[in-house]
């Protein structure tokens, strides 16, 4: 053991008195495995080994405790308690191999669910590991997150790579072009290290692209729309059809190349601590992308380049057939499509419908699904006029009935300010029954699938 991990044993054993204190604190060694406490006010953690500490108090689930990480596996899960209070709050009482804590240096925090897992990694901390040989043998080579891998980067190890893991608490997408663009796919190692000994044909001998990401356990919950009213529906993600917003603490934002010529894929391609990137959105509506299939299948290959987990473009609602057709195609060419997103503003369909209609979208493309906006029915389903309490109590069926589905990844409501204001999740700033109903749906969380 060494002598840094000999020192804090030691100190964790006797308490405070090494310190000089009166009062003995509370010691907790926590040194592999999964272990859960309520709260740890008034004790010194010591965290040894691929150990996880789950801390469940929504109130002081800190205190005036101290977490000592001693491995770079050790992690903490807050179950209750943000992102951001924890960054405002408690950074002074953790230390990483005996030194101080400063976010982004010598810490990870990120979402988990409702919550905070607090992880000891910095940022040349390596979310992957390649290896030249088969099995996990030969020379070895570890990558930094998000920084670009191209032909210039990888140098001696393009196309030798044989081997890899994906750390734990990342994702990582290997190409067999420098673009990005020849066959790719993206694993994700959220809650163990994915280790690949051999490659998959269509990258043996052939990875010219890697890049890699911080992964965040983000809830299906979501809007599309402003950050503001996303944070009063409490949603875990959103979007804004396009490229211009960020990744808050507590919630991820999710770019949009909504059509041919707009957002910029140089502003895609730069963008950091994001996942997903969604495709054009409703390219047969001329007022939305207005594209053909053939024009979204010619532009495929540069949203590639930015590596992110990559969405379908989103058919006008009811037009299934034209995503499962371009899905189809997109396989034939060899480009990468990680999910489908969606539209639905069918009128008054119950749950258990809603979710059949789209699991034969995901039956029919072997993708999952994001349902990018929904509602209880629209201006346009003429002759259905739900009142405030049926709405309200029809989006919560729906969220409820989407939460119990793996394959359903996430979803993000949608204000219709249409005639009918019983529809709208806002008004005059202020949630509605509906807004309100959809809020305080408990989070579900988001599984993503590794696409074979």
């Amino acid at each position: 053991m060494p002598v840094r991990a000999l020192i804090l044993f030691f100190t964790l054993l006797v308490g405070d008195a090494c310190f000089g204190k009166e009062t003995p604190r509370r010691v907790l060694r926590v040194d592999r495995g999964e272990q859960s406490v309520e709260h740890v006010r008034g004790t010194d953690v010591g965290l040894f080994g691929e150990a996880t500490l789950t801390i469940s108090a929504e109130e002081e689930a800190i205190g005036d405790g101290m977490l000592h990480f001693e491995s770079e596996d050790a992690w903490v899960v807050l179950e209750s308690v943000r992102p951001s209070e924890v960054g405002e709050k408690h950074l002074k009482q953790m230390r990483v191999d005996g030194i101080p804590v400063r976010k982004g240096w010598n810490i990870r925090l990120s979402p988990w669910l409702g919550g905070t897992v607090i992880i000891p990694h910095g940022k040349e901390y390596h979310g992957l590991v390649s290896y030249r040989q088969g099995n996990f043998r030969g020379e070895s080579r570890g990558y930094l997150v998000h920084k670009y891998y191209k032909s210039a980067e990888l140098g001696e190890d393009e196309d030798m790579i044989e081997s890899f893991v994906v750390k734990r608490g990342y994702m990582a997408t290997l190409a067999e072009n420098a673009n990005g663009s020849g066959f790719s796919k993206v694993y994700v190692a959220k809650d163990e290290d994915i280790r690949v000994s051999k490659l998959p044909a269509g990258l043996a001998g052939k990875v010219s692209f890697i890049r890699v990401f911080p992964w965040r356990w983000t809830g299906k919950r979501g809007l599309g729309g402003q950050q503001q009213k996303a944070e009063m529906l409490d949603c875990a993600w959103r979007y804004k059809w396009d490229a211009g917003g960020e990744s808050t603490p507590d919630m991820e934002y999710v770019p949009m190349r909504h059509n041919r010529h707009w957002d910029s894929f140089k502003k895609i391609n730069s963008k950091e601590n994001v996942t997903h990137l969604l495709g054009f959105n409703e390219p047969m509506q001329k007022d939305q992308s207005n594209m053909s299939m053939e024009d979204c299948l010619k532009l495929w290959p540069k949203l590639l380049e930015s590596g992110l987990r990559l969405g379908s473009p989103c058919p006008t609602d009811g037009r299934n057939d034209w995503v499962i057709e371009f899905v189809k195609k997109a396989d034939e060419r060899g480009y990468r499509v990680d999910f489908v997103a969606l539209h639905y503003y069918k009128a008054d369909w119950a749950p258990d419908r809603l979710v059949e209609w789209l699991r034969d979208v995901h039956r029919k493309t072997g993708r999952p699904i994001w349902l990018t906006e929904f509602n209880n029915g629209a201006s346009w389903t003429k002759g259905h006029k739900p009142s405030i309490k049926e709405n309200a109590k029809r989006i919560e069926e729906f969220c409820k009935a989407m939460d119990k589905e793996d394959f359903i990844e996430r979803y993000a409501i949608f204000n219709l300010g249409d005639r009918n204001a019983n529809r709208q999740v806002f008004i005059g700033g202020e949630l509605t029954e509906t807004g309100r109903r959809y809020r305080d749906v408990s989070l579900s969380e988001a599984c993503p699938e590794n696409i074979d």
